[in-house]
């Protein structure tokens, strides 16, 4: 079965503030199936997850109900088990929607109901998040803002549950929109796949920025097979920085697997450091969700993959959108799909390395007023002097390729700051934040004792009557 991708329309809903959850019954919280006893009792068949996932809902203080057109006994022993206490049977969907919620004392723009037949459409038509199962008939699909990866009774409702709850929990503020607040430029040593596939080398990475004095360290993940098509991976790959015979195998090579990555984000909490990545694929998004990725990044060759920012505009994270090898009217797709959420755009060159006369500083200033957005830079130009300028310029974020060392194995390590260079990095850019001052013109504290010192010292005033300063006069005048 293929996996659903949110419709568009999710990018606009504010996830953490669903307090309600109303679940459909046959075809959506059990499979559909019914079975019959030799007594001619119905038993119908109920998932576990979605089980387990209406209980963490329901301790997480999420409201909840079934609401359904075939009331059972097994239907309301499930509900008692699971500490559901309001089973609505109705054939008008839409009315009984109004009821529970104005028996809560509950907004329906609060509420998500979940369906799968055309009997649930008066239901998603009422509600602020109409939600369809993957199996769901067409026209319920058609109209719903999310379609979950699971069919109905198949986990389905607990992916739901567990989507709500990560937004119930993501903070309020995010490390980026605090630095935003602080005036401080976001430090993001960008490590990529310079971890070579080893998990060891990804840790040393992480830790060595983290004692260079950045902000946060970046990787990226690629599912394989789905990024690259079969001719593509098959292609005998002869580069000297080749990890494998061919550019799949190459490519799988560099790849960590989930269990490192999972190690990977609990040992950066440990350190006290962000870490977080750039999805390539749809595969690679949802896996960094399951693991708790705070901040994801599109990499500027994704700019203008759609069902990738649909994917990511409904995580309720903040998003980074680098815009390399883009035209401003890319951007304003992606942009538009992405408006909903914290976001970010990042001045980039897809060159590796590039010339300085191609960074193009001023386009920060472009995506600034075009947008208005927070801007930054995503560099692979040398050394570290075009950083500072780009804070000078407004840059609230900068992103650099970081490595161990230059010399090792790969293409992206010829253009990666050493760890010398990244700690004088965030040295000048902190620098060039207090230098920046607050554009108050003002004698300063320490101004002061030089000013007493070299103005007493100056000749007396002559005698001629006082006349008024001079108004300044522009040298063009």
């Amino acid at each position: 079965m293929s996996l659903a991708s949110p419709v568009t329309r999710s990018a606009n809903l504010d996830l953490s503030r669903i307090a309600l959850l109303v679940v459909d019954c046959d075809g959506v919280l059990t499979d559909g199936q019914v079975l019959v006893d030799p007594d001619g009792i119905e038993v119908k068949r109920f998932s576990l997850r979605d089980g387990h996932g209406l209980a963490l809902a329901r301790e997480a203080g999420i409201g909840l109900a079934i609401l359904t057109r075939n009331p059972s006994e097994s239907l309301s022993a499930r509900a008692r088990k699971l500490g559901i206490d309001e089973v609505v049977a109705s054939h008008d969907k839409g009315s009984a929607i109004r009821e529970i919620c104005a028996r809560r004392g509950i907004s329906p723009a609060h509420t998500a109901f979940i369906g799968d037949d055309v009997f649930d459409l008066p239901a998603l038509a009422e509600v602020g998040l109409a939600i369809a199962v993957a199996d769901a008939h067409p026209r319920v699909l058609a109209h719903a803002d999310w379609v979950t990866r699971a069919a109905g009774g198949h986990g389905a409702v607990r992916e739901i549950v567990d989507l709500l709850l990560a937004h119930r929990t993501a903070p309020a503020r995010s490390p980026l929109a605090a630095a935003l607040e602080q005036r401080r430029c976001y430090l993001v040593a960008e490590i990529g796949q310079n971890h070579q596939g080893d998990p060891e080398i990804a840790r040393e990475l992480i830790h060595t920025a983290k004692l260079c004095g950045v902000d946060a360290v970046k990787s990226q993940k690629r599912e394989i097979a789905a990024l690259l098509s079969v001719e593509e991976r098959n292609r005998p790959y002869a580069s000297p920085h080749a990890f494998g015979a061919t550019y799949g195998e190459h490519r799988e090579r560099l790849e960590l697997k989930r269990e490192a990555w999972a190690d990977l984000f609990a040992y950066a909490r440990e350190l006290g450091i962000t870490l977080f990545a750039s999805p390539w694929d749809l595969p690679s998004a949802r896996l960094l969700r399951e693991l708790g990725c705070p901040i994801y990044k599109v990499p500027s060759a994704a700019v203008t993959n759609l069902p990738l920012l649909e994917e990511l505009a409904g995580y309720g994270r903040p998003l980074i959108l680098s815009t390399g090898m883009s035209t401003l009217e890319e951007i304003d797709v992606a942009v538009g799909i992405l408006g909903g959420c914290e976001l970010t755009l990042l001045q980039c060159t897809s060159a590796y390395p590039v010339e300085s006369s191609a960074v193009n500083l001023r386009a920060m200033q472009t995506l600034a007023a075009r947008y208005g957005r927070p801007v930054g830079l995503s560099g692979h130009h040398r050394g570290i002097a075009i950083d500072a300028a780009a804070v000078a310029l407004g840059a609230c974020l900068l992103e650099r390729h970081f490595t161990l060392d230059r010399t090792m194995k790969g293409t992206d390590h010829a253009a990666s700051l050493e760890p010398p260079g990244l700690s004088k990095l965030v040295r000048d850019v902190r620098a060039v934040e207090a230098a920046l001052g607050s554009g108050e013109k003002q004698v300063l504290e320490c101004e002061r004792s030089a000013r007493d010192k070299l103005r007493a010292a100056r000749p007396a005033p002559r005698s001629e009557p006082a006349t008024r300063a001079p108004a300044f006069v522009a040298a063009s005048a």
